[in-house]
C-alpha cells in the first residue's frame, strides 16, 4: 500500500512539473547600475546608493518604470555609500 501511495505521489509531481520561463522587464536605463535598490510600493518610490551618495526617485504606477530612467532622481545625501539603502516611510497621525 505504501508503495502505491509513493508511486502516485511521484507520478503526480512529475505531471505538475513545468518549465520556468523568465520574463524580466527592464525598469531603468540599461547603462545604469543600481546597487541593491529598495522599493516603497505604497508611495511608489525607490532608493539606492553609490559612490555619489544616496538617491531617491519615483516609480511610474502604470508601467513600473523608474523616473528618471538612470535612477538618479534626487540626491538626498552626497556621502558615498555602498551599503544597500533601506527606504522607510514614517507614518504620523494616520498620514
Amino acid at each position: 500500500m505504501k508503495f502505491i501511495i509513493l508511486l502516485i505521489l511521484i507520478i503526480g509531481i512529475n505531471l505538475q512539473a513545468q518549465t520556468f520561463i523568465v520574463n524580466d522587464v527592464v525598469m531603468t536605463d540599461t547603462t545604469s547600475s543600481l546597487l541593491d535598490p529598495e522599493i516603497d510600493f505604497y508611495g511608489n518610490h525607490y532608493c539606492w546608493a553609490n559612490q555619489e551618495g544616496i538617491w531617491i526617485g519615483k516609480i511610474d504606477k502604470k508601467t513600473g518604470d523608474f523616473i528618471p530612467e538612470n535612477g538618479k532622481g534626487f540626491l538626498i545625501d552626497s556621502t558615498p555609500s555602498f551599503n544597500g539603502m533601506h527606504y522607510v516611510k514614517i507614518v504620523r497621525n494616520g498620514l
